[in-house]
């Protein structure tokens, strides 16, 4: 077919004034881009806001352009920024850029440099971290700026088809590190608040060693593959772990760190927990604006490992794992397997347990960042320890108030526990078991065996407040050494069930129980009056030997104070009961003892004793505690 000799004339004029436009662009525009004064023009358009430079640079065609060497940095209200590409390549739109819409694609960037540190805050001290941020080149560090933002139009900008490839460095707040990686995705975004979307849908990374701080190897080695993005979000009302609820990610990692504290990020439901340590990280995760999916599957294989948690600090070896799937049963689950640990508490250098067998697991629906109109009401911490030593039972005198009468002072003994912990109830026990505990009690030493069977009944963990009844503890074998009297009896013993107990571990600590008593005979309470300085009177000796001792006893701690309102045990020939406190104010109390129908008194005021047989019962009825 033919065209009219009219049309092809026309297609040859639109031809010929497309080559004159393009010849026309690649003479001008491209001289435009060699003369150093072009520089000089566009960054005299805003230097307090940015500053560009390139060694060489063309463009084939309008919109789209070529440059080497580049760079660039600037301010924005709150940082200053660098980056750095050794080439770079992109085209963009023209006319849409009169209506304030920046259109690019085909970008391409290798070798990228980027830094950027905030701009100083006078409610922020920098003093201890400044040191650690980047230089950046021709910037002063300025204040941030805190005016209210100007009222403008934002542009609306999207980058299609970004390819990101070669060796990059780069150095943010005080993380420094390198990589060398393929990076593939694109951006929306809207000035002056956002939205912000994000999707990189392909990434092949091998990193290198990352430094926080000056000298602290983060990580030594590690590979990233998969992808990762963010749904749209306002970058100024979101930032921290806000971000987590925007998150897209399905990664495969291989990493060798030396901090384990991204563990944390699984675990925010549970109150004052911090983990650390150093390891091999290996899996697949999968992250969905919140929430671990199914498929998740990530271990941890740690040389060492740390986990915090009220008061106490675990330490050892062990392995971390995080797995949610048909395995699960649709439970993120997070598993901690110690080996070679101790648990310590408190400053005191002394492990409470040693050993190679503890375990902790972390059940939860897989949502990551807590929101109280949520409940997770699949979070349950279990517990299991596994018969782990515990050299000096004189630890745990650490968990008694300062004023209280028993004071542990050795021994060791076995432990194993299984506890499941869920924000509102919780069930397990506590077993410890020991042949030789030593301890004082009112001036006495005593050494016995000691098996404590400690029920977790009910609780609620989330409040640090549990339900000990049913508690069981038993001593045999029991030694009482004083300046007058003592025994050593393999045959005596006794028993301390705790019919109701509550525990409740706020600041400041309370407890309230009430116990059974049941004892073989009475002469660990009979030596406490036989021990005593001075007079004592006759009918004690006789007391030594009754047997069948049962009875009651009520306990209350409150901080620094510790209580015995009542205690009370009895036998055929023997009454005996003691009601004292200690506390920070001073100390006092009543004991009474009464074998058959003569009784005594033993009172205590602040250290100083005596015992007094007139009165004796009305004396003890009559007690109140100045404290």
């Amino acid at each position: 077919m033919k065209l009219p000799a009219g049309t092809k004339n026309g297609l040859f004029r639109l031809i010929r004034l497309a080559v004159i436009i393009e010849l026309a662009w690649l003479v001008l525009i491209n001289a435009v881009l060699q003369i150093p004064y072009t520089q000089t023009v566009i960054n005299g358009i805003r230097p307090e806001k940015f500053h560009v430079s390139w060694e060489s640079a063309w463009s084939p065609y309008p919109g789209r352009v070529f440059v080497h060497g580049a760079s660039a940095n600037g301010n924005s209200r709150s940082q200053i920024w660098q980056v750095d590409v050794d080439s770079a390549s992109g085209s963009i739109g023209l006319l849409p850029l009169i209506f304030k819409h920046a259109r690019i694609r085909n970008v391409n960037a290798d070798n990228v440099t980027f830094r950027m540190r905030p701009r100083t805050k006078p409610d922020k001290d920098y003093s201890r971290i400044e040191a650690f941020f980047p230089v950046i080149e021709g910037r002063e560090v300025t204040p941030a700026v805190t005016t209210p933002r100007k009222k403008k139009s934002p542009w609306q900008v999207a980058v299609n088809n970004i390819r990101i490839n070669g060796e990059h460095r780069y150095w943010i707040y005080q993380l420094q590190g390198s990589s060398v990686a393929e990076i593939e995705g694109g951006l929306n975004y809207r000035t002056r608040g956002g939205p912000l979307e994000l999707d990189l849908s392909r990434l092949d990374v091998d990193l290198g060693k990352h430094y926080l701080n000056g000298d602290y190897e983060l990580l030594s080695q590690g590979q990233v593959t998969g992808k990762m993005g963010f749904t749209p979000f306002n970058p100024r009302e979101n930032k921290g772990l806000a971000l987590l609820d925007y998150l897209l990610l399905d990664v495969e990692v291989h990493i060798d760190v030396n901090s384990l504290q991204f563990i944390e990020l699984f675990m925010l439901r549970l109150r004052d927990v911090a983990v650390d340590g150093s390891g091999l990280v290996s899996g697949r995760l999968l992250l969905d604006q919140g929430r671990v999916l199914d498929g998740t599957d990530l271990v941890v294989n740690a040389r060492d490992l740390q986990v915090n948690v009220p008061a106490h600090r675990i330490s050892g070896s062990g392995a971390v794992g995080l797995e949610k799937g048909a395995n699960t049963g649709g439970l993120l689950n997070l598993g901690f397997r110690f080996r070679d640990l101790e648990l310590l508490h408190r400053d005191d250098p002394r492990p409470v347990i040693a050993g190679d067998t503890m375990m902790i697991k972390v059940s939860s629906d897989g949502r990551l960042v807590p929101k109280p109109e949520l409940p997770d009401e699949n979070l349950v911490v279990g517990v299991e320890i596994g018969k782990l030593g515990v050299p000096d039972l004189a630890v745990f005198q650490g968990y008694l108030p300062p004023e209280f009468p028993l004071s542990i002072t050795g021994g060791d003994a076995v432990l194993d526990a299984s506890l499941q912990l869920r924000p509102e109830n919780a069930n397990g026990y506590i077993r410890l078991v020991s042949g030789n505990a030593r301890a004082t009690l009112v001036d006495q030493d005593l050494q016995a065996d000691l098996t404590a069977d400690i029920v977790l009944a009910d609780g609620q963990p989330g409040q640090l407040a549990f339900d000990l009844s049913g508690s069981r503890f038993v001593l045999g074998n029991v030694k009482v050494l004083g300046q007058k009297a003592e025994f050593d009896d393999q045959g005596w013993s006794t028993r301390l069930n705790l019919t109701s107990a509550r525990l409740a571990l706020a600041d400041p600590m309370r407890v309230n129980a009430y116990a059974e008593l049941n004892a073989s005979d009475s002469r660990p309470i009979a030596a406490v009056f036989r021990n005593q300085e001075g007079w004592r009177p006759e009918f004690i000796a006789k007391a030594l030997m009754v047997e069948g001792i049962e009875g009651t006893a009520e306990l209350e701690i409150l901080g620094r104070r510790v209580a015995i309102p009542d205690s009370w045990v009895t036998s055929d020939n023997i009454e005996a009961g003691a009601r004292v406190v200690f506390a920070d104010s001073g100390s006092d109390g009543v004991v009474y003892l009464k074998y058959k129908k003569v009784d005594a008194v033993l009172k205590l005021n602040n250290g100083k004793k005596n015992i007094d047989l007139l009165g004796a019962r009305k004396k003890y009825d009559a007690y109140e505690s100045s404290h």
